[in-house]
């Protein structure tokens, strides 16, 4: 008698589980999020529920504008000393589209 090597059915169906896992998993490799850029115009709307912003040309969460006393405010990591000044919008901050609110 030949002695063949027969798996369960719930053997068979573990496989196939198993298997379908392998196609389903993806690269442990994290993915970074994505940064959702706005326009000055939008993100003035942040400014005003009281959020801070800032761009990504700038390169530093510390510089950020923020609305104090109604007065739109600026705060520059470099003046640490100094309280934040009086904010003067310029072409470049009206025509960015990469600033971002925390």
């Amino acid at each position: 008698m030949e002695n063949q090597s027969k798996t369960s059915p719930v053997m068979q169906d573990a496989e196939i589980v198993t298997e379908k896992i392998k196609q389903v998993v993806t690269s442990p490799v994290v993915q970074k999020a994505k940064v959702i850029t706005m326009s000055f115009t939008e993100v003035i709307s942040e400014v005003l529920t009281g959020k801070r912003v800032t761009r990504l040309e700038w390169d530093n969460k510390e510089d950020y504008g923020f609305m104090f006393n109604t007065i739109l405010c600026i705060h520059k990591s470099d003046d640490p000393n100094n309280p934040p000044k009086h904010w003067a919008i310029n072409d470049g901050d009206l025509e960015a589209k990469d600033w971002i609110s925390f």
